[in-house]
């Protein structure tokens, strides 16, 4: 039988490009802290030195924790696995009773957030102890599905509006389309209505409102396809064990919570960008041309869904089909690449045609940014008076608020760099380290150099391609523990720990500010808020003018067509220019943080300003007043 040639590299490709960022990152670390003020990049950077020091240190012992491993040494007792699944299920009973009988009616009690934080952590232990039969591993999927979707649904009850910004608008929208029984035209999402026409024909045959439509259809698929799709891009990478815990790392991120209840088209098309990543790299055994027929169809959605996920599904597709290549000349093993040139061009082609055939012309966008000068305040115009709130924050504060993002890249870090060992060279998985690192360095390095490219969205979307070599990244740092209760006894320390400071972190969680009090702001109307502005609306004939985020809830015609927002007057502590409107001020922006836009926080009460500048108060909830400058 002839031999399958070794394959041959000069250089230990993981080795070096870790001995490169760890001298990097230290050196990077120190200039940041010294040089900026914004300190998410030092943290970021001496994270990244962590990962680099750290793979060098477990490589020689915990890379074969990354390797398929024979049934009789995967198995652990079973015994033990039905302990956790009781365990598992308890702790997430007392959750959601601890959230029943919650004292307060628009926030989730702090044991809620313990019991599901532990209730990871057994998941985590389960992934180590997993028995070798197949079903149990979907079992697992199946409970951290469930998980998230508490942590998720469990924010959206808690108010009697919809969460976020832009859900008010997707939600008019969808009403829009239902009430003309036919897709508005003109609109920025008339050709991309992915996401409402799913969410609508929700609302047609199950008759709820939109907010209970989107939770149990887009915000639904969004838990179970993408965790359920992520499980199985891992499983075909690398393992099950690294698909399970890419699946749970990933579902308890902040970053994946907060679109969770955020829901928006961008979010909802990673509900066939991961399906169609899985469909177009994984081996397609005896029908080949049907999984690429399935793939081109869900791409094919995606395009008509969001063009910046598509924008990143194109990007993806090119760095897919150079990264094999490449991978073929570096570690000279021969292999048939899955994915054609002519998929990405044929997919870029239907992309920038919808863009420009599209009613919102995303092209025409495009441009004006260009022109613009790819500033990054062409989105959204902020004020510095923010930025000066910010770092008046305690580091130990900031730290909390930010440190899981971090962590969980280096966690990919260490993975990416598995994949690029020579020892474990996985074509696969060396693409999708490169795809998901070029994502993120998009994402942070337009942030530092302040090129508009809604850098946020980057780093929401890199997620998901590093959920994989954080799984298997942190599946390697178990590996340096020999028994296999030890290593189960490592990793869930380690998950629950990250999930608990995840979970309480103001990107996922805005009702009750555990660790970040300064920076938590409430992304929310309280139903005193909203009857107050229906008051109001009806009561006063003038234009009303509010915080950035209280504003939006009133009627076009109370806000003249345009956004009133009090940021300036805020700021200046002057309001003589709103003499010929109603100012309304919530009790929740008198105590903590709220949206200017960015974060900042009063050192002033905004009512004792208003009567000293001649407005009278016409109007007390309890929760929202409302000042109007009357002519004596």
């Amino acid at each position: 039988m002839e031999q399958k040639p070794e394959r041959r590299i000069a250089v230990d490709i993981d080795t070096l490009l870790a001995v490169v960022g760890a001298f990097a990152g230290l050196e990077l670390t120190a200039w940041l802290a010294i040089t900026m003020t914004n300190r998410f990049y030092p943290i970021f950077a001496g994270f990244a030195f962590a990962a680099c020091l750290g793979y060098l240190v477990l490589k020689k012992r915990a890379v074969s924790a990354l390797r398929a491993q024979p049934v009789t040494e995967q198995r652990g007792s079973r015994s033990i696995y039905l302990l956790l699944n009781i365990l598992f299920f308890s702790l997430m009973s007392c959750a959601l009773i601890a959230m029943a009988l919650r004292s307060d009616q628009y926030s989730r009690p702090g044991a809620f957030f313990v019991c599901v934080a532990l209730a990871s952590a057994v998941l985590a232990a389960e992934v180590v102890l997993l028995p070798s039969e197949k079903g149990h591993a979907y079992f697992t999927v199946a409970k951290i599905v469930f998980l998230v979707l508490a942590l998720i649904w469990s924010s959206m009850v808690l108010y009697p509006s919809l969460l976020g910004m832009d859900p008010f608008y997707h939600a008019d929208f969808t009403e829009a389309m239902l009430d003309g029984e036919h897709i508005p035209t003109g609109e920025y999402y008339s050709t991309f209505a992915g996401m409402h026409l799913t969410t609508g024909t929700t609302m047609l045959v199950a008759d709820l409102d939109y907010k209970m439509a989107s939770m149990l259809s887009a915000s639904l698929m969004y838990a179970v396809v993408g965790l359920s799709f992520l499980f199985l891009l891992g499983r075909s990478i690398s393992s099950v064990k690294v698909g399970l815990l890419a699946a749970l790392l990933v579902g308890v991120s902040a970053f994946y919570l907060r679109w969770g209840w955020w829901m928006s088209p961008n979010a909802y098309a990673l509900v066939f960008m991961l399906p169609s990543v899985y469909l177009l790299i994984r081996d397609k055994g005896d029908c080949p041309t049907r999984l690429m027929a399935l793939a081109m169809l869900l791409m094919g959605i995606l395009i008509i869904t969001h063009t910046m996920v598509a924008a990143c599904m194109a990007l993806f597709l090119a760095l897919s089909w150079v990264g094999y290549h490449v991978y073929l000349i570096v570690y000279q093993e021969k292999f048939r690449v899955p994915l054609a040139l002519g998929v990405g061009i044929l997919f870029s082609a239907a992309m920038l045609f919808s863009w420009m055939v599209g009613a919102a012309h995303p092209i025409t966008t495009l441009r004006e940014l260009i022109a613009y000068g790819f500033a990054a305040d062409f989105w959204t115009q902020t004020l510095p008076q923010s930025a000066d709130y910010m770092s008046t924050i305690p580091f130990w504060e900031y730290f909390l608020r930010t440190v899981t993002e971090p962590v969980f890249w280096a966690l990919s870090f260490v993975g990416c760099l598995a994949y690029f060992s020579r020892r474990f060279g996985n074509r696969h998985g060396f693409v999708l380290a490169i795809s998901g690192i070029v994502l993120l360095a998009i994402g942070v390095f337009s942030v530092a150099a302040s090129v508009g490219v809604l850098s946020s969205r980057w780093q929401y979307m890199s997620v998901f391609l590093l959920g994989i070599p954080a799984g298997a990244g942190l599946l390697m740092i178990g590996g340096i523990r020999a028994h296999l209760l030890q290593k189960a006894a490592l990793l869930a320390v380690i998950v629950g720990g990250l999930s608990f400071i995840s979970i309480v972190s103001p990107m996922a969680n805005m009702d009750h500010p555990i660790t970040s009090r300064n920076t938590t702001v409430r992304y929310a109307y309280t139903e005193s808020e909203l009857w107050a502005a229906t008051t109001i609306a009806n009561t006063w004939s003038a234009n009303v003018a509010s915080d950035g985020y209280y504003s939006d809830v009133f009627p076009p015609p109370k806000t003249a067509g345009v956004k009133q927002s009090l940021s300036t007057d805020f700021i200046n502590k002057d309001f003589s220019n709103r003499r010929d409107q109603v100012v309304v001020i919530r009790q929740e922006i008198l105590e903590k943080p709220f949206y200017l836009p960015e974060i900042y926080k009063l050192d002033y009460d905004p009512r004792q300003v208003l009567k000293e500048q001649g407005f009278s108060q016409v109007y007390d909830c309890g929760t929202v007043s409302a000042y109007a400058y009357l002519v004596r």
